[in-house]
């Protein structure tokens, strides 16, 4: 039997809640993990034949203008990508900076659906509410 939509987006709800709440619990973990550990002074555990394991990581990053000092221009364009910022380039065109035509020339826009949550206010709610009791009346054919 088929879920109606109300009761697929109750599941998607409940999944999305439980999915909040078991990042939060895992984020708290960690740190309870972490410290349990220190104290015992190790970096390992093994559960279950699972072993959980603090590691040492070491990230890199490189500072481009210094990097484009030092290196040949062909070199730094080899290493690097020009990325636009598109919160900057709204506010360019916002203040005139870019017209909207080389916005527009420039820009490949691509239709994607989201899934998204509003919560609904009181009014909204029974309104809501009052529209899902009213039966709905399919149009006549002519």
């Amino acid at each position: 039997m088929a879920l109606s939509v109300e009761q697929t987006a109750r599941l998607f709800l409940n999944a999305r809640q439980a999915f909040m709440e078991a990042e939060t619990a895992k984020k708290e973990a960690e740190v309870e993990l972490r410290k349990a550990l220190a104290s015992q002074g190790v970096k390992e555990c093994v559960v279950d034949e699972v072993s959980v394991q603090i590691v040492d990581v070491v990230t890199v990053t490189y500072d481009a203008d210094k990097l484009a000092q030092v290196v040949k221009p062909t070199v730094f364009r080899k290493v690097t990508k020009a990325v636009v910022d598109k919160e900057l380039m709204k506010s360019a065109i916002t203040v005139g900076l870019i017209d909207q035509v080389t916005a527009d020339e420039v820009s490949t826009v691509k239709p994607t659906t989201q899934v998204r949550v509003y919560a609904l206010s009181p009014e909204a709610k029974k309104s809501q509410t009052a529209e899902d009791k009213t039966p709905h009346k399919t149009p006549k054919s002519a």
